[in-house]
This record gives C-alpha cells, structure tokens and sequence, in this order.
C-alpha cells in the first residue's frame, strides 16, 4: 500500500539568510512509513544598489527532490521524486517574487530515516545550465554536490518562461529528519537561481549627451556549481582558493574552473538601460594585484594593452567586466565649442556598493540583481590620459575610460558619413601645412603621423578612400571629375597643394581654406567581406596637434583642420562564408537617409516605371528607372550635392526638383565614376532594395547593429519590387507589406501620421548579381533552415524546449533558430481549434496539448512561433498560417497609447489587437536540429 508524504507551502522567495538551521541529531526510528509536510522557498533575489518580469524569474514549472539516506547510503538517492507543473499548487502570493505552492505526493519508497535533501526546479530551463535529471539520479551524495553545469550558447537573456533554480533544506547542509508517521518539517528547502541578473542605467549630467551603440562582457562565466556554496564572509566576496564559483573550504572539495567567453558588440542603441543575466562568478583573489580604494583604482589598467584583453592593475584575472561603447558630445572650456568622439567606460562586475560590498569586491553571486547606475558628467580624465607627459605615472591618470576626442566650432569640419559614395564641402581654419599631426584610422591601418617628429616613412599610406577638389566657391561643391582625373588628389597632394598655395585642389576664401572630399563608398576591391563589412568606422583626421595615451587606446585634439568618419556597410549575413560557399553575393544596407521620410499627403506619386518586378533582386529593378542616355545633370545639381557645415542631411536642392522621391533617391548614393555625365549601368551600385531583401534585413537585425536598423517610428518603407501589395514593408509591423499607390486606407487608417523610409542597399560580391538566399524549406519534412544569416542573428537549435516568453519584437526570444520545424496539423486542446488573443500570447497551447507521431502532450517541444519564424512560414507556404496567429508582442509607436498586439495572417502578415471575441488558429513550431549547419560551432 503506498504511504502519502506531502510537501506542503513552496515558497519563490529568498533573502541574505545569517542563520542556519541545526541538524536535527535526535535518534529515529528508521524504515517505517512516514508522511510529510514541507516548505520549498525559491528566490528571491538580493539586490544589489548598482526584461523578463519578477513573475518569470520566478516561475517553477517542475520540481525534482533528491533524497540522500545518511550512513552507507550515499552512493545514490534513496528517491527521486519529480513533479511536474499540475502538482505545483500555488495557494499564497506574498510579492512578485515569493510564491507559496501546495505539493502532494504518494510515494512507499521514501521511509522514515535521516536523509539530505536536495532540490532542482525547471530542469527543462537550459539556457543557463544544462541538467539531465535521469543523469542526476544516478550521482552519489557528493558527486551531485561536485556537479558542474555548463553554458552551451551566448544567450544572456531569458528565452523560456522559467530559470534553473536548486537549493537544499534547510540552511545547512540539507539534513532533514522523518519520522515515522506524520511529519511537519519546521523549515524549507530555499531554491536560488542559478543565475545573477545585471542592470545597467546610463544618466548624463546637463549638457551632455551620450548616445550608447554597443556592450560587450569580457570573462562571461559558462560554468558553475549546480548547487551554491557557502562560505560568504565578508564584504570584498573574495573566498580563498576559490576560481570561477565558490568556496571549497565548506564544501570539503576543490571546484572545478570556470571557462570563460566574451560577449561582443551587444546591440545598445538607443537604451538608457540595459540588462543580462550571469552565471555566478568569485574570481579568485590574487595578491599580485593592487587594493582599489575608489571607482578609478578599481578599474585603471596597465599602459600595455595589445587591443585584446586589458591587464587591469588592481582586479583579479577572471573577473567579469562591461565595456560601453557609446557617441560623447558636450561643452569643451572653451566659449562656443564642444568636445566630441567616441568612448567606451569599463566596470567591473561586483557589490562596490557602500552598504553591503567593498571595492575589493568583484564577485557575481547568484540569485542576486546587481543595479548600476552610470553617470556620464564628462571625459576630462579621458583628456587628462591622451594628454599626460611620461614624468606622469600611468596609473596615476587611467581612470578606466578610453575615447576619441575632438574640439570642434562651427568652424571644423567634422562629421560622420554613410557607406555609400558621399561628397563634403570641407572647411578649414588655415594652417601651417608643414607642421601637421595626421591620423589615419581603417580595417587596415591605425596610424598616428607627426610631421615635426616622425619619419616619412611613417606616413599613413590607406588614405586614397578620399580624394580632393578644389570648389566653384566656397558655397558650391564642382561635379565629379573621374576617378583618373588630375583634378583629385590625396590629402598629401591636399597638403603640398596648401604648402605651395598654388590652389589647385582648395580655395581661400574669408579666412579660410575651402576643398571638396570625395568620400568613395566603404568597399575593399579584392579584400574579404570580413575584413571591411561591419567594421568600425574609418576616420581621416588632420590637426595641428594631437595627443595620444600610452595605451593608445585614447586620443585629443584641441586643434583639428577636418575630421572625415564613415560608416561601414553592414551586413546582416555570416560573412566568413565567403571563404566555403561557391559563389557567395551577400548584400548590405546604408546607416543614414539622407533626405528624411517621404510623408503621404493623400496623392500618391507616379512610381510604377519599372520594367522589372523582382521580390529578390533590387539593384535589377533599380537599374530599369534608367536608360543608358540619361545624364546624372537631370537628377543632381553638383554645386549643392554633398554635406556642408557638418550636416547629414543633403543641401537643400541637392536633388532636382521633382527627383526626390522613393525611386530617385538611391541614385543619390551613387557616382559618376567616370566623369562622363551619363549614367552607366556600372555605375548603380546602391538601389532600393526588393521586397524579400527588406525581409532579410528584418530577420538578420541583431547583426546589424543599432546604427543600421530602420526608424520603427517610420510606418512602412519603400521596395523596389513592382508588385502593387509588395511595394511597401510595413516596417512597424515586421514581416507585413501592402499597396501604396492609390491606397486609401493604407497603413491600416492612419495616413495622416504616415511616414515611409528610404534605405538603399548594395550586393557585395557581384552587384548586379542575384543576392544568396537566406532561408530555405524542406516541404517534405516541413524544416524551415537558416543558412547564411549571421550567427548574431539566430540562436541554436535546441536552445528553447518550450514556449516562448511573451516579449517585446527584437528580444532575443523573437531571433531565429538555426532550423525549425512546422507541425503537421492545428493546435487542438480538447477539441478547441480556435483560439482568444490571451491563450495565444500568454498561454501553452503548443507546449501543453500539441502532439504527432505518438508522442506524449508536453513532451514534443512545441511552441507557438515568434513573428519571425511566422513569416518565414508564410513566406515558403502560406497555407500553412492561413488565419493563424503568432506570439511576438508588442506596441505600435505611432498609436497613441501602447497598444500590445499579436500577428495573425490573412493574406499579408499583421497585427492584431486584443479584441473580445476573436479568436485565430494556432500553428504549432519546434526547434529541429540538423546534422549539417554553418552554425554548428556557435
């Protein structure tokens, strides 16, 4: 006859615990049938003074109890007991983070005796720790306290609706007591999460502003303890002979160590704060290393830095840090002037706060969120750096911020361009052309020449991406001359040209030095895609003076002649396929658009001259506006075509009248590169993409970058795809696209708010050659494949066995995985095929109910796709999602209040608000791993 033991309050919360409870010593009579009743705590978090929600972080969808019988037991669990969601009844809610569940079990394997009890919750979570239960129950007592879990993907956010948590009774050692008969346990077993969640908040003092582009976390933990350690004693968190994760001096064994990975380039771009989660990290304390006593001297780091990783001088080798990466602009001490370039600040991870940590401390403990607040207040430590004489020593002026900086007026050119070909009216304060500092920053070169103190040999030699012509007047640029014209020369021909004052290449006018740049496009003829496509901007900088740190990693200059940065293109494909793929044609996209959006006033213009209708290629439906006699003189005025006074938008009458619109201003973008005036099919390098390219950008955005992705305030933007219900993507719907011309009701009602986008795009490899797919379907077996999007851009198969959380669109549960597979039929959960807008974007009605083949409900991984696996499918087989729905949430910025919205199809991809009575079909999906994939080593 089976005995009832239950486990009764299983609370979600956790604080800093001080006191732990006795081992219970007293004699018990062993092996008779026994019930219990029991407390589970799991987290909540300490919190630290520095997007999923409480109630997600919080969630347990099942519970795994290991039951060690004390004496000569221990080889393996007396019982296993695992507990799936339907036995999990919540009956107390204390706050968001602290729930209390009823557990109820019958069980005759599980007698009185003295046991350790031990605890693992959302086993099936395994983004952060991967656990195999049935691996598990076959591990002796201290085999499962030795356990190591590992990160196996470079996920830092939560993509399921859960987090592994584990913990033991009590807070000791996991001792409990049965008795014979009925029992009711005085404590809990209190779960903590495996992870650690950080917050960062970005502030500026007034004035200043700071435009975040880009983090990256350097030593990032991918393994841990299954189990914490104890042993927190102090405020520093440092724990002799501890790497990695916690302390052996308690726990009787050495830990393994931590491996660790780097982060890069998260996209940042227009956030004023951020978050990750962690795998705990106590780095171990080195008595090599300095003691840092402020902010400054935690962070200050050797003046050797290879431009890999930085040798800190008072923080331990493994400890985890954040690099911010961001755009500085504010007031210099000089009237009338700013201060601007690109910074990065670095922090160490760690409790610093003055209530509860040190600044010795560099510790990620888990279950804990760690709050930083950032306050940019100015980059005089970053001036003070570049500038310090060498009696100075370096530690006494690193402070942990790096940056390029400029002084500018109204009276330096200085600006940043677009990939594409561009042209500036470059103004100069006169200068002494024999005593010049240049600095020359490319893919290719990183050099820094002072013409007073420097050999000529040491001259910058990557500097003929910008050639120099001498202007009609100091407010009219001249036309293009050809790209073998003696009309063009480089900036030392520029400077000879100045020396000599011979004008051929500038004017003087007022004061002041006036040349036309000619920026080429951001493109290496015969370098790898990798090499030059989402690089970092290339920079052409000429000063009087200019000043650099030991470190090189910093540099000022009060007093500049121009500055010229441009942007690379950026690419949302996996570039290094070039080197295995036969004939490999990614394309990429522009930053900027120049002429800002086209607003619709009711009247459609006449853009229909196309004589191709292509969804793939663009540049062939571009290239169709134009015949070969057409001369750049009909579209562009050359006296005003190009930037002047620092603006990134064209000069007012840039374009001809009337040649400003959708299919006129990719030309823009390109050049007469012969000079001949007429239009050559050569020359269309850059073209409004088709509609399927606007797709691909969407479905590769984290590649991208946030500089790169479009204006989601926009409503739509132009393809060149001559199709009437292809011809704009609605951007702020994704994957959705529709009519323009003529559409009354276009853009779903809201024409008197609508705004459209141009953004040009160039195919990298053969121009004019059809662009690589993306994406392919297996319809036998219904596997949609990711095949050469970047690898920022999806996430392994594998990675989600659930549903995903409801999230915002461009969280990293709304990526692609490598490959997913469609199921056969509908959802159907008793019956019910059609579902409400809540059971789709809140619910499991793929998870829980949605089986094939025999397999058991739950068991099969299902999930109700994101948008962009919706798309997909709607892409390959529209038949599939016809009248279904998909979970992607999110609000309409162009309503006027947040509308939270899930997608349906009926003919287009769309939106769909929360409507009382509607109710869609659901298409279930599941991640498919396949046997061959460029994304095998992610």
């Amino acid at each position: 006859m089976k005995k009832s033991i239950a486990f009764f309050a299983v609370v979600l919360a956790v604080l800093l615990f001080a006191v732990s409870c006795e081992e219970r010593l007293s004699d018990v009579v062993a092996d008779r049938p026994a019930s219990i009743t029991i407390s589970v705590s799991a987290p909540a978090p300490n919190i630290v003074s520095t997007r999923a929600s409480d109630l997600q972080e919080t969630n347990v969808t099942d519970l795994n109890l290991f039951f060690y019988r004390k004496g000569n037991y221990l080889d393996h669990p007396k019982k296993v007991i695992s507990l799936g969601s339907a036995q999990l009844q919540k009956c107390q809610h204390i706050s968001s983070t602290n729930y209390v569940y009823t557990i109820n079990i019958e069980d005759d394997e599980l007698t009185s005796g003295e046991y350790y009890l031990y605890a693992i919750a959302n086993a099936s979570s395994n983004n952060f720790g991967t656990v195999d239960i049935s691996d598990l129950s076959k591990l002796g007592y201290e085999e499962l306290r030795r356990h190591i879990v590992e990160k196996e993907n470079e996920l830092t956010q939560m993509l399921e609706n859960s987090l592994l948590m584990t913990g033991v009774y009590g807070r000791g050692d996991g001792s409990v007591t049965i008795n014979p008969g009925v029992n009711v346990l005085s404590d809990r077993i209190h779960l903590r999460r495996i992870t650690a969640k950080v917050m960062f908040t970005i502030e500026t003092a007034e004035g200043i502003t700071f435009r975040p582009s880009t983090c990256s976390i350097y030593r990032y933990p991918t393994s841990c303890t299954l189990f914490e350690r104890s042993g927190w004693t102090d405020k520093d968190g440092n724990i002799q002979n501890v790497r990695g994760t916690f302390t052996a001096k308690a726990w009787d064994f050495e830990p393994e160590y931590a491996v660790n990975m780097d982060i890069l380039d998260k996209d940042i771009s227009g956030l004023d704060s951020f978050s990750f989660y962690i795998l705990e990290n106590a780095p171990a304390a080195d008595p090599t290393k300095g003691v840092p006593t402020d902010m400054r001297t935690r962070e200050i780091h050797e003046d050797d830095s290879d431009g890999g990783y930085l040798t800190f001088a008072n923080a331990p080798e493994d400890a985890s840090y954040v690099v911010i990466n961001g755009l500085y602009n504010g007031p210099a001490a000089e009237a009338g002037k700013n201060i601007s370039g690109n910074v990065s600040y670095t922090i160490h991870l760690g409790d610093f706060s003055a209530s509860t940590g040190s600044f010795s401390n560099f510790t990620v403990r888990r279950n804990t969120k760690y709050d930083y607040k950032i306050k940019i207040t100015g980059v005089n430590s970053i001036i003070a750096e570049a500038t310090a004489g060498d009696d100075i020593p370096y530690q006494d002026i690193d402070s942990g911020a790096s940056g390029n900086l400029i002084t500018v007026s109204e009276n330096t050119t200085n600006i940043i361009l677009d990939s594409h070909f561009e042209t500036v009216m470059v103004k100069m304060p006169k200068f002494d052309a024999n005593q010049y500092t240049l600095k020359s920053l490319t893919p290719f070169e990183a050099t820094v020449y002072n013409s007073a103190t420097d050999a000529v040999g040491m001259k910058p030699s990557d500097v003929s991406w910008i050639k120099f012509a001498r202007p009609v007047s100091a407010t009219a640029l001249c036309a293009y001359p050809g790209s073998t014209s003696d009309k063009l020369t480089d900036v030392y021909g520029l400077l000879s040209d100045v020396n000599s004052k011979t004008e051929r290449f500038y004017l003087e006018d007022g004061g002041y030095y006036y040349t036309v740049a000619f920026v080429n496009e951001y493109y290496y003829e015969g370098k790898k895609f990798s090499e030059f496509i989402n690089a970092a901007d290339r920079e052409l900088t000429l000063a009087s003076g200019m000043s650099i740190s030991r470190d090189g990693l910093s540099s000022y200059s009060v007093t500049p002649i121009f500055s010229l940065k441009q942007q690379s293109i950026k690419s949302m494909y996996e570039l290094g396929l070039e080197d295995t793929m036969e004939g490999f044609n990614p394309f990429g996209i522009e930053l900027l658009e120049e002429f800002g959006p086209v607003t619709w006033d009711g009247t459609a213009y006449s853009d229909d001259e196309y004589i191709s209708n292509s969804e793939s290629n663009g540049q062939v439906n571009f290239s169709s506006y134009f015949n070969s006699n057409e001369n750049w003189s009909t579209y562009i005025s050359s006296a005003k075509f190009g930037h002047f006074d620092n603006n990134v938008l064209l000069a007012e009458g840039a374009m001809k009248s009337g040649k400003d619109v959708a299919k006129y201003q990719c030309i823009s973008r390109n050049r007469d590169e012969n000079g001949d005036g007429v239009i050559n099919s050569e020359e269309l390098k850059w073209y409004l993409p088709a509609i399927e390219q606007c797709l691909t950008v969407w479905y590769g955005y984290p590649s991208l970058g946030g500089d790169a992705k479009l204006h989601i305030d926009y409503q739509g933007y132009f393809s060149s795809t001559r199709i009437e219900q292809k011809r704009v993507w609605y951007i702020d719907e994704g994957a959705s696209f529709g009519k323009y011309k003529g559409a009354n009701d276009w853009l779903h009602g809201y024409q008197n708010t609508g705004k459209l986008g141009v953004r040009c795009a160039r195919t990298l490899k053969t121009y004019n050659g059809d662009p690589t797919p993306t994406a392919s379907f297996d319809s036998n077996n219904r596997i949609v494949s990711i095949s050469t999007l970047g690898k920022k851009s999806v996430r392994e198969s594998g990675s989600v066995t659930g549903e995903y959380l409801s999230h915002q669109r461009d969280e990293e549960p709304d990526q692609l995985p490598v490959a997913f597979e469609i199921a056969r039929d509908w959802a159907d959960s008793a019956g019910v095929t059609s579902f409400s807008y809540g059971a789709g974007v809140y619910g499991s009605v793929c998870s829980s109910y949605y089986t094939q083949d025999g397999e058991t409900a739950g068991a099969g991984g299902w999930r109700i796709p994101n948008e962009r696996e919706f798309g997909l499918i709607a892409r390959f087989d529209a038949s599939l999602v016809n009248g279904a729905m998909a979970r992607s949430i999110y609000y309409r910025r162009f309503d006027s209040t947040p509308i939270y919205s899930a997608y349906y199809y009926v003919g287009n991809v769309n939106t769909d608000k929360k409507e009382v009575g509607q109710t869609h079909k659901i298409r279930c999906v599941r991640d498919y791993v396949p046997a061959n994939s460029v994304y095998l080593d992610m």
